[in-house]
């Protein structure tokens, strides 16, 4: 219910130690005693915790009242009363107005700045008070005031200005919490978020199936001839072209949830790795059922190869190239100020290790220039690794009319050196000769040094993405500043705010009166 809304939000802000709480109305909605219980929780936050609170309050009872230690009273924008509790009563009473003994204090002070007429006392022999009928009429009280002369001594001892850095959070060595404690409430998050919003969840699955289908028929029981040689290249090619890119189904979600983790960043809530870490750790079981799924339908229905070494490898290879593509996404969504941004950046950078891996153009072909990506592909050492095992040890044929040179040349039953004299070979006989053909490696003990390029691309990936996280802020800057205000007003203090307060002096509610 509403208590329980009102007690996350309150716990949201005071589990981080801030060093400032502001509350507009917290107390309504809610009964006298839940309100009463409240307050008083705050106020034992506020005296054991060292931690000031500014409250605005409507309509508070004496109760919640009196637990106060300070209050503002604000009129028509300008400050009317700022001082003790207890000493604004006798403050009202020395200027000419009495709180009438069955009214509530805080009603009071709220309604004599509307009609004070219906507070005024009566002179005594010898009293002499001044005339007030407005707002700035109690402000010139004020300001004239021994309660305004120490708000002043206070700001005159503090250095003017202060300015609060965007990253704060840097400047603190501690946090409240260990690493290990922010890491399990990080992940327990994520898991319990991941459960309730499962739609990228059943996109990325339902991605899986549906294009593993498509290749799996497309690509159907490839046969060992010249064909199905050239044919197993290319469904091993979009096999891991579809790990490649499947960390963009979840770029809009890393992009919604930076705000949020700006904010909680800044806050201390917890640092930047532990979170690191659980994001990932939770997108570990989502990658494992997307590539099993579809690297058991693309294998099998494809008939690359019997052997379940060399599926292991390819279930492998797809996993690591899953973890990289959300690597780079995640990355791209750290360091890009909008969804736009990120959303044509990320596709760019994954296309080129799919343009650079060796399938369009060869390893040798590739210009000198343009080398070094292919060697930062990490497509490249999957797709290398992944036609080693579908393909070494396997043994192809040619159909009658797959032999070269074909039987239908008009000099093929010349003798050589002018025909072939009707003799024919068979291109590819072995899966090394047509690994050899395309370019590609043929040892088999490097398809296991290959997945080593892609964990260490995709961990100095996840590297910088932690200094990105750590560094990068799309919110506006926070600063406060206590300044003087301009030389017709000498006296007036103004503190101006922006979204968060450096501190104030104690724990005080804000009566306002329009």
């Amino acid at each position: 219910g509403i208590n329980a809304e009102y007690g996350v939000s309150i716990g949201i802000e005071v589990v981080k130690a801030p060093n400032l709480i502001l509350m507009d109305e917290p107390t309504t909605g809610l009964d006298s005693q839940v309100a009463f219980k409240v307050m008083k929780r705050m106020k034992k936050l506020c005296t054991l915790g060292q931690v000031p609170i500014l409250a605005a309050l409507l309509q508070p009872s004496f109760e919640l009242f009196s637990l106060f230690d300070n209050v503002i009273i604000l009129g028509e924008g300008e400050i009317v009363y700022f001082g003790p509790t207890n000493a604004a009563l006798p403050y009202f009473e020395e200027i000419g107005f009495h709180c009438p003994i069955e009214e509530n204090p805080a009603d009071f002070l709220q309604n004599v700045l509307q009609t004070p007429q219906l507070y005024a006392r009566e002179r005594t022999l010898g009293e002499n008070f001044p005339v007030i009928s407005s707002s700035q009429d109690f402000v010139r009280e004020y300001k004239a005031s021994v309660h305004y002369e120490a708000v002043l001594e206070v700001l005159g001892r503090a250095e003017l200005p202060v300015e609060r850095p965007q990253h704060h959070y840097k400047q603190h060595a501690n946090y409240p919490t260990s690493y290990s404690y922010q890491f399990k409430l990080c992940l327990d998050r994520e898991l319990r978020l991941g459960k309730r919003d499962t739609q990228i969840t059943k996109a990325r699955i339902m991605k899986a199936i549906i294009l593993s289908l498509i290749l799996g028929t497309l690509f159907f029981q490839l046969d060992h001839d010249q064909e199905g040689a050239r044919y197993r290249i290319a469904l091993l090619f979009f096999a891991l072209t579809s790990a490649n890119m499947s960390g963009l189904v979840a770029l809009p979600s890393l992009i919604e949830k930076r705000s949020t983790f700006i904010q909680q960043r800044d806050g201390m809530y917890y640092h930047t790795l532990p979170y690191l870490f659980a994001i990932n750790i939770t997108q570990i079981p989502i990658i494992v059922a997307e590539v099993l799924i579809s690297t058991s339908i693309i294998w099998w229905m494809g008939d690359i190869n019997s052997d379940g070494a060399s599926f292991f490898y390819f279930v492998l290879a797809n996993f690591f190239l899953d973890l990289f593509s959300m690597s780079i996404c995640r990355l791209v969504a750290s360091v890009s100020p909008t969804f736009e941004i990120a959303n044509s950046t990320a596709p760019s950078l994954l296309a080129l290790s799919i343009l650079f891996c060796g399938f369009m153009i060869t390893r040798t072909n590739i210009p000198w220039f343009w080398r070094w990506i292919y060697y930062c592909a990490p497509m490249a050492y999957a797709l290398h690794g992944s036609m080693i095992a579908g393909v070494h040890g396997t043994t192809f044929f040619c159909k009658e009319d797959q032999y070269v040179p074909p039987n239908t040349l008009p000099n093929f039953y010349l003798p050589y050196p002018d025909g072939f004299d009707g003799n024919q070979i068979c291109p590819i006989t072995t899966g090394d000769a047509y690994l050899e053909s395309v370019d590609m490696y043929t040892d088999p003990d490097l398809k296991w040094i290959f997945l080593i390029p892609i964990v260490v691309i995709t961990l100095l990936t996840t590297l910088i993405t932690y200094y990105a996280m750590k560094t990068f802020s799309f919110d506006a800057p926070r600063d406060t500043k206590v300044s003087k205000s301009s030389d017709e007003e000498p006296e007036t203090i103004r503190v101006s705010l922006d979204k968060r307060p450096e501190g104030t002096i104690s724990f005080f509610p804000v009566l306002c009166v329009d």
